[in-house]
């Protein structure tokens, strides 16, 4: 790797934030809400961010919510890499939870 000097310079050389491979999706329960691919990572991490209180909300309301940050999507219809997905989290101490357990097969 090239030598760098400035965090900028840093993010750069990585590729964080200059390279579109992410998608962001909201389902609220009863409507997609937010379905952008072609995003940066940290545009992608805005709109959680945008998102976050209504998230929230519906999962408090009983709404079976699922929200999901892919990235290193080679195109538009490539999910396998996920940052985050939820399918139906919880509301503990005013934030999103989901519980990851694993049975016997």
């Amino acid at each position: 790797m090239e030598k760098v000097e400035t965090k900028l310079e840093e993010n750069k050389a990585l590729h964080i934030g200059v390279v579109r491979h992410c998608a962001f999706q909201y389902y609220n329960g009863r409507k997609v809400v937010c379905d952008k691919y072609n995003l940066t990572l940290d545009e992608a991490k805005e709109l959680w961010n945008e998102h976050y209180a209504d998230m929230v909300e519906k999962t408090t309301d009983g709404e079976e919510i699922e929200v999901a940050i892919w990235f290193f999507m080679q195109s538009y219809c490539d999910h396998r890499e996920t940052l985050v997905h939820l399918s139906s989290p919880e509301i503990r101490n005013g934030k999103l939870y989901e519980p990851k357990y694993y049975d016997l097969f």
